[in-house]
């Protein structure tokens, strides 16, 4: 059992508060893509919350095929699999067949890191720093899933209790965006993503 210290849990509240907002924000864009309610280019060149911030800030741009985030763009709105939370392999797959990652590679971080915008609430974006608390070294994304469900099943409490300290700020926060969704599972999931995105800097 992966213990929990004091110092780790302020450092990881801290990345939580300081990009709560927007992370909230990303969805709440992306969502007004998938529903039509804004245009493909319109989304992908929004200064704040748009596609390309996004895979900038969550550094995947690099992951996606030069010349070729808009067909990705298209895709992703086109695509089924978002809606299924075990999905995230698959689209990886998909989306390398499609020749729209870089050199032609399976990338899993790409996917769920899509995967999250569409269903925050269930979906941890993996990378390469939150599953080396893990030691997991392979590439799937059901795997990754495996530990962090582990991960949260036995430290829920905990993980809680350290988040009831900033509860309030978050509620604000959550109650400036337009998005429907289970924030208690959220807010745990992403205290869960930045205390292992913390841990494993620090495993390098």
């Amino acid at each position: 059992m992966m213990e929990i210290t004091d110092l780790e849990a302020i450092e990881s509240l801290g990345h939580l508060l300081a990009y709560y907002k927007s992370d909230l924000e990303y969805i709440a864009q992306f969502n007004l893509f998938r529903n039509n309610q804004i245009n493909a280019e319109d989304y992908l060149t929004e200064p704040n919350s748009g596609f390309q911030k996004f895979i900038n800030e969550f550094k995947i741009a690099r992951n996606i095929k030069k010349k070729r985030v808009k067909e990705l763009m298209v895709f992703i709105k086109d695509s089924k699999l978002l809606e299924d939370t075990r999905g995230v392999d698959a689209f990886a797959e998909e989306i390398k067949n499609n020749k729209l990652t870089h050199k032609g590679k399976v990338m899993t971080v790409l996917a769920s890191k899509i995967f999250f915008l569409n269903q925050p609430d269930k979906i941890i974006p993996m990378d390469s720093l939150n599953k080396k608390p893990f030691g997991l070294k392979g590439n799937e994304y059901s795997d990754f899933k495996i530990k962090i469900n582990e991960f949260i099943n036995e430290n829920s409490k905990i993980l809680s209790t350290y988040l009831d300290n900033v509860r309030d700020y978050l509620t604000k926060i959550e109650n400036s965006v337009n998005i429907k969704m289970d924030f208690e599972k959220y807010r745990i999931n992403r205290f869960t993503d930045k205390y292992l995105w913390a841990k494993g800097r620090k495993l390098r």
